[in-house]
């Protein structure tokens, strides 16, 4: 005989100021909670503030977002993120935040999928975590910032109209196709490699290697570390380049006069120019 797990759903519908949405909470799948949430009329921005663990967003065609808390043995009710309209904004953040520091014994993962017909026109995306990784993929936004304390950053396919900010204090940050008229990437400790393609680029590391591939159509480009090596590949067309090292190595491999300036004290410098690559 087949065995049948319970399932246990409840709806709820909420009116916060002049927004209503509809949510309902599934407890089915080993290990995971859902929560489907329905906002009446469309999202144009999303903040995610977890504090437990890894933080995803992505899209998919439909018009729910899910809400689902992953961990081995389930996620802890007291880090559940609850959902919240504010105008047009949802606001997603687990009630845990405020009340002290915890260690956390078992890798927690929120993920958060949102209709891709709000993401192509979101005007604002805010995520932060304290030692949870961050992912973010398939996204259009005006403005992205990204903050982790400890944990890593991953960008993926993003397309950004106004300024694209990600930081980190002692995670590693990963960018592939970023693309933004402006670019910020920050990590105190950990190792840096993006690809971006952007008017203005700035990358800084303390002690953390930084690597900046397929860099095209920027009109400034800032690279700094105090003890980590630098590694940039820019596109052909630049007219000058200007780095400086006190105690490390550098390699350099560029024409005269490009809006290039790059910094590291011990570590040391890599710059050479490539071909943009044609996609077919």
């Amino acid at each position: 005989m087949k065995s049948l797990r319970g399932v246990l759903v409840f709806a709820v519908s909420f009116i916060l100021g002049s927004a209503l949405f509809h949510a309902s909470i599934t407890a089915a799948a080993e290990g995971e909670n859902t929560v489907e949430f329905r906002p009446e009329g469309e999202i144009k921005s999303v903040k995610i503030d977890w504090s437990a663990g890894k933080v995803e967003l992505k899209p998919y065609n439909g018009n729910t977002v899910y809400i689902v808390h992953k961990g081995k043995n389930g996620v802890p009710e007291k880090y559940h993120a609850k959902p919240v309209i504010s105008e047009d904004t949802l606001i997603i953040s687990d009630i845990y935040k405020n009340k002290g520091f915890d260690f956390f014994s078992e890798e927690y993962t929120l993920e958060v999928s949102v209709p891709q017909k709000w993401m192509d026109k979101f005007e604002t995306v805010k995520i932060t975590t304290v030692s949870g990784d961050i992912e973010v993929k398939d996204l259009k936004s005006k403005n992205l910032t990204l903050s982790s304390v400890s944990g890593e950053v991953e960008v993926k396919n993003v397309i950004s109209s106004g300024k694209a900010a990600v930081d980190t204090v002692s995670g590693a940050i990963s960018t592939e196709k970023l693309t933004s008229p402006s670019v910020e990437i920050r990590s105190a400790s950990g190792n840096i490699e993006s690809e971006v393609n952007s008017e203005k680029i700035s990358v800084s590391s303390t002690s953390g290697n930084v690597t900046a591939e397929n860099l095209q159509k920027f009109k400034n480009i800032s690279a700094e570390t105090v003890s980590g090596g630098i590694k940039l590949i820019l596109a052909e067309g630049l007219e000058s380049v200007n780095f400086s090292t006190v105690s490390g190595s550098s390699d350099f491999k560029v024409s005269k006069d490009s809006p290039v300036a790059v910094t590291t004290v011990s570590g040391s410098l890599s710059v050479e120019l490539k071909k943009p690559s044609v996609e077919r």
